[in-house]
């Protein structure tokens, strides 16, 4: 679904603080059914989850039980992302 590219780059763009600094290096849209990527294989600004990662996401947001992560950390590309000082997960029905 390569149409939601474009709104990785709006994304990682409003991230920026007044001194043009990006707080926002890397976007991930998924299926919250399946954990599936909605954007394009190897899209710049994107991350790059394998289909574990992403239906873990998935599963973890579709629940609202975010505990697991909070305490662990998350593994997204990966790589074990801890996510005690900042976390940014939202799902969104559209």
């Amino acid at each position: 679904m390569s149409g939601w590219d474009s709104y990785i780059d709006n994304l990682i763009a409003q991230s920026n603080d007044s001194s043009g600094k990006a707080h926002c290096g890397k976007v991930a849209i998924i299926s919250l059914d399946n954990g599936a990527s909605w954007i394009s294989p190897n899209y710049p600004g994107s991350l790059q989850l394998s289909a574990t990662e992403g239906s873990t996401v998935a599963k973890m947001m579709k629940s609202g039980d975010f505990t697991s992560a909070q305490a662990n950390g998350i593994v997204l590309e990966g790589i074990v992302k801890f996510c005690k000082k900042y976390m940014q997960m939202t799902a969104n029905n559209c």
